[in-house]
């Protein structure tokens, strides 16, 4: 069954519930990365989040995003739910259902995820596995972020991407990110793209991103990332 099927039975069947959840956070953020070799190969990119919560234990969180590849004019929405338990304060589990769609075509995704915090340090995982037009894929991402004071942070990432041992994509970066005060923050990142296709071999690509968030309600705004495939690729 297509996962926007899934999706829809989710709301149907959650929107009573929904009605009477409290908003418990959510963030927007605004980015746009390119590669350092021909910036003329970027990509721009709208993110907005949700999380409702039942209550402490429990939480629903609805993702939706826009990217333009500008180089090759191509607009990608993705639309991801997130069902989350929190286990407690420091540790939430998830499993999630997304749709990266296109003009042509689209990728149908379903994965678990884990986050964990730890004093200065919080972590995140996920494993998805999806199907696009017929195709078959993994990802599987990696990320954390130090909190070197209430403004600064450090972290880095690692996604990779396996479709069909066709397609193998890695990309994996270190960014920074400043504060400007408890809900309004920059970051800039920098990382390598790795493309390898079976029958003409690999490539790896540097590249820059810089982004600006805003968070609301709980302190982290949304508990997960976003998925969707554009993860992997800065800018076409």
């Amino acid at each position: 069954m297509k996962v926007f099927v899934l999706l829809a039975a989710a709301v149907a069947t959650f929107s009573p519930l929904i009605a009477h959840a409290e908003i418990t956070g959510g963030q927007l953020t605004l980015s746009h990365s390119a590669f350092t070799d021909d910036t003329d190969l970027s990509k721009t990119s709208l993110e907005g989040s949700m999380e409702f919560g039942f209550n402490r234990d429990v939480s629903i969180q609805g993702d939706l995003s826009f990217s333009q590849f500008n180089t090759s004019d191509l607009d990608i929405t993705n639309i991801a739910a997130h069902g989350i338990y929190h286990l407690n304060e420091t540790t939430s589990l998830g499993l999630f259902l997304a749709r990266d769609e296109v003009s042509d075509g689209s990728a149908d995704f379903v994965g678990l995820e884990a986050g964990h915090e730890a004093g200065a340090l919080d972590l995140e995982g996920y494993l998805a596995i999806g199907d696009n037009e017929g195709t078959d894929g993994t990802i599987i991402g990696i990320s954390g972020r130090h909190a070197m004071s209430d403004t600064v942070g450090f972290g880095a990432s690692l996604d990779h991407g396996n479709f069909d041992n066709v397609l193998e994509v890695t990309r994996y970066s270190i960014d920074a990110d400043y504060s400007f005060t408890p809900t309004t923050s920059l970051s800039a990142e920098l990382g390598y793209t790795n493309f390898s296709v079976s029958t003409l071999g690999s490539a790896t690509e540097p590249y820059v991103k810089l982004g600006a968030t805003i968070k609301f309600g709980a302190k982290r705004g949304s508990t997960f990332g976003k998925r969707s495939i554009t993860n992997l690729l800065p800018g076409l």
